[in-house]
């Protein structure tokens, strides 16, 4: 089993490196003069992108505010909105109540 798996990983990563290839990219840049420069199919305009691109900073802005004025969760909140295992849906259910002081420990990096 795992000299096939060896195989197989060896296989997968030595044809994956072609799999970006675009031939037609390639017979044109073969048959151009040297010195020519090929053009990015991407154009940009401030004019459109600016705006974008500060709406997209203000939003990620006014989330992180959002986030860091929230009030904190009370043990009275907590004890509240407890569940039981039941409460959860079938696929989570085998990890719910496990607890590992050694994993709660590694888990803060």
């Amino acid at each position: 089993m795992k000299p096939t798996l060896i195989l197989l990983l060896i296989l997968k990563f030595s044809f994956g490196a072609f799999a970006q290839t675009d031939s037609a990219s390639t017979q044109v840049m073969s048959s151009s003069s040297s010195g020519s420069t090929n053009e990015s199919p991407y154009t940009t305009r401030f004019a459109l992108d600016g705006p974008i691109i500060g709406a997209g900073l203000g939003l990620t802005f006014l989330g992180f505010k959002g986030i860091q004025n929230k009030d904190p969760l009370t043990v009275a909140e907590a004890n509240e909105k407890a569940m039981s295992k039941d409460d959860i849906n079938g696929f989570d259910r085998f990890s719910a109540g496990w607890y590992s002081p050694e994993a709660d420990d590694a888990s803060y990096i």
